[in-house]
């Protein structure tokens, strides 16, 4: 299982969002984390649609902190144990689906 885990603070940028698409695709990515993002959660959520990531968990922007995006397929049984603005602590499990 390929797990991506990105500082992506131009995730606004259109070069970055290709560099983001070919990096899960070349991966075959199953999870995927975004840290230091600037953008919210409706923007995040068009981008994930567009990845064809199934599930999605988010730590909003904090004032000027930046946020976390946590992305996952569906075969991907996942469960959010804790989290703050910094930290987004799961279990992660493969279904046989």
């Amino acid at each position: 299982m390929a797990i991506l885990s990105r500082n992506v603070r131009g995730l606004g940028q259109k070069e970055t969002i290709k560099t983001l698409r070919y990096l899960t695709d070349k991966f075959q990515s199953k999870v995927v984390l975004f840290s230091e993002t600037k953008q919210k959660k409706i923007f995040l959520e068009k981008i994930r649609s567009k990845f064809k990531f199934q599930s999605s968990f988010y730590i909003d922007l904090i004032g000027i902190g930046r946020g976390l995006a946590f992305w996952w397929t569906g075969n991907i049984d996942m469960s959010i144990l804790r989290s703050c603005k910094n930290v987004i602590d799961t279990s992660i499990s493969l279904s046989n689906k």
